[in-house]
């Protein structure tokens, strides 16, 4: 797992409420690589998800209307350290790949509501820090992402603004001179909460081998 500014992918808040309960191959929830995990099916939505039966087990499950999408999993509760790509309702990739097929159950999974993202709100300037790199990079009306000339660190990407997970949109990202982060494509997820505030939005992508979690500002 490489954590980016260790982001909260639940806040502590949550993880009370909930009793703490135990949060570069395809793009998105439609990823078509062989499967390496079965899933518990979920209709349309985003769940706060507590998962056994995978090293890391608390999380976000976020669902399309196809039955595709992404488990999103952390071992603390802190930064994501496992994505699950859904292809079909219950077969998905896992990232970072393990040396086993993994079948994790939920042991308890509770709708979460995410805030809407569109191009307009996405627009506009954002400050992240990747491997104690500080990264600028700015967003389009039409989802493009571009690094800040001046940024060092450097990611540009795509969110495909067409897709819905839950109200979390599908996003591929290019990483270079970001520390120790692989340099190369990402792909993952971008979603918005109260529990991302004050960042602007969350991302949690992975090239198969690392899972990056960060928060936009």
């Amino acid at each position: 797992m490489t954590k980016a500014s260790t982001p909260p992918l639940l806040t502590a808040s949550v993880l009370t409420a909930m009793t703490i309960w135990l949060a570069a191959c395809g793009g998105s929830g439609d990823d078509t690589s062989a499967p390496t995990s079965a899933v518990p099916t979920r209709a349309e939505g985003a769940y706060l998800t507590a998962a056994q039966g995978d090293s890391a087990a608390v999380g976000l499950t976020l669902v399309n209307a196809a039955g595709q999408g992404f488990v999103l999993l952390s071992d603390d509760g802190d930064a994501a350290a496992t994505v699950m790509h859904i292809s079909n309702k219950t077969e998905a990739r896992r990232a970072p790949a393990g040396a086993a097929f993994v079948t994790p159950s939920y042991s308890r999974s509770e709708p979460l509501t995410l805030t809407p993202l569109s191009g307009p709100a996405l627009a506009g300037d954002y400050q992240l820090l990747l491997d104690g790199k500080p990264a600028a990079l700015s967003v389009a009306a039409d989802g493009r992402i571009t690094a800040a000339a001046a940024s060092t660190c450097k990611l540009s990407g795509q969110v495909d603004l067409a897709s819905s997970y839950g109200g979390a949109k599908a996003v591929t990202l290019n990483l270079q001179n970001c520390g120790t982060l692989a340099a190369g494509s990402y792909a993952g997820v971008l979603y918005a909460a109260a529990s991302t505030a004050p960042a602007r939005w969350q991302a949690v992508v992975e090239n198969g081998k690392s899972v990056i979690d960060l928060l936009a500002y």
